[in-house]
């Protein structure tokens, strides 16, 4: 009697926990989704590119030095010319394919304000959840109550079915590009579900011998009823039944240890060199680690050192140098005055950017060693680096002078007398401060901006 009134209130206390889990996932997750679908529809959209990854390590978010951590991708998208990059708030163990395009919706009062279009986002995932927990809440309790066996056969195995077939399901059409490893695992769960429900229904409704001359509906119903509670076949198949509900946690636990074993072992890795003054010597193998590829796989690109001349927010601004941008986002604090290594890739990937005080590099991708820059150092401008620098195929170039500024207007002449004006950002116009009357500049014209180059810096190849 005493073990059975303490096994009891074992099953109301992991009933009650269970329940309660699962009602405020599905509540939060109610929310979250409500307030997401609201967003879209007084956000704007434009087109994302995934750039790279960051582990949910709480190190650097550009260099991680802990592996086997699930990822999340990061996305860089552009509203009226700036360039913007967020990350998404969910990580997990999918393939991240890099330069993969997705829909990002965006605040057009902070463009920074903005989320991608994809199903796996908190609201679904904690829907899904509230599910699985439910469900199993929904196990307990039947086990648990004073019901026939032949209604407990029936409840038990749908509950089984849900939680071995709907939660996979759900879970891989969320998270498509899961890892290979979890999608097999996940198949696995289907097809056990698959098997279970089919042989609940063949036990429950196909194997009597109904005699349908014999009696009344009722003492069909009872006979029925009297024949399930006595079969042991399905006795033995529903205690199965229950076990495999209650392992579901298990076997979920087992699925992620499993998953972290693969990407641990199967993932990029990340060799650690330290130099004489103890920083990090900067390798192949920390650039591959950062995009989440292997370094046979990671992109075309070199190394060079500048430095911070401002900061605004998130947006880090350093001194000009030929061929990078002005400035980039990023979560790492710099100081003013602070040296860097930038790693610029080729095809317009995410910049990489580390302090020098933590970091040095040594290896022989520098700009001086690629074919961008001529012997003089300056940097070659041909299609491939309008492409890459300004991200556009159609374009006009002119050979002008420059004349003044004024505030943060630029006045240009071609020698045969045209004039040009171009109105630059506020905070572009320290990098024009030392411009002097009849200084050559590279004038570039596009179909809606302008942009000038300085010719003591660059060289145009037509």
């Amino acid at each position: 009697m005493g073990n059975n009134l303490a096994t009891r209130k074992s099953a109301i206390f992991v009933t009650f926990v269970l329940g309660l889990i699962g009602i405020t996932c599905l509540i939060i997750g109610i929310q979250s989704k409500a307030d997401r679908n609201q967003k879209k529809s007084s956000y704007q959209t434009t087109v994302g590119t995934i750039i790279g990854s960051e582990s949910n390590s709480k190190k650097s978010s550009q260099i991680n030095h802990t592996r086997g951590k699930t990822r999340a991708p990061i996305y860089r998208y552009e509203v009226n010319g700036q360039t913007y990059t967020i990350k998404d708030k969910i990580f997990t163990n999918s393939n991240i394919e890099i330069g993969k395009e997705v829909k990002i919706y965006y605040n057009p009062a902070n463009p920074q304000d903005a989320f991608a279009d994809t199903p796996a986002h908190l609201g679904n995932l904690l829907i899904l959840l509230a599910v699985l927990f439910l469900s199993i809440t929904a196990l307990v309790i039947t086990m648990n109550i004073p019901i026939s066996d032949a209604k407990k056969t029936i409840f038990e195995g749908l509950i089984v079915c849900v939680m071995f077939i709907g939660f996979p399901i759900a879970l891989m059409r969320m998270l498509p590009d899961l890892v290979l490893i979890l999608k097999i695992l996940l198949s696995i769960m289907i097809l056990i579900g698959v098997y279970a429900g089919a042989l609940l229904i063949y036990k429950v409704f196909f194997k009597q011998d109904f005699q349908p001359n014999q009696g009344d509906i009722n003492t069909k119903v009872s006979d029925f009823v009297a024949n399930v509670e006595s079969n042991p076949t399905i006795q033995n198949v529903m205690r199965w039944v229950r076990i495999a509900g209650m392992i579901v946690p298990i076997v979920v636990l087992i699925i992620y240890v499993g998953v972290m074993v693969f990407s641990i072992r199967n993932g990029p890795t990340e060799r650690i060199t330290k130099s004489d003054d103890g920083r990090t010597i900067l390798t192949e193998d920390i650039i591959a680690y950062s995009l989440n590829q292997k370094t046979s796989d990671v992109p075309k690109h070199f190394v060079c050192e500048r430095t911070v001349v401002a900061i605004s927010g998130n947006q880090v601004y350093f001194e000009a140098t030929p061929g990078l941008e002005y400035s980039c986002i990023t979560n790492e604090h710099f100081d003013i005055g602070e040296k860097v290594l930038w790693v610029e890739y080729y095809e317009n990937e995410k910049n990489m950017v580390v302090s020098e005080n933590e970091y040095v590099y040594t290896g022989d991708k520098t700009p001086a060693s690629t074919s961008l820059f001529d012997k003089d150092g300056k940097c070659i401008i041909n299609d491939a680096f309008v492409k890459r620098y300004f991200h556009t195929s159609s374009w006009e170039v002119i050979s002008v002078e420059f004349v003044k500024m004024e505030g943060n207007k630029l006045h240009f002449k071609e020698k045969e007398g045209s004039s040009y004006a171009l109105t630059i950002p506020q905070e572009l116009g320290r990098y024009y401060e030392n411009a002097k009357a009849g200084d050559e500049y590279y004038y570039f014209r596009f179909d809606d901006s302008a942009y000038a180059l300085d010719a003591d810096e660059y060289v145009y190849y037509d």
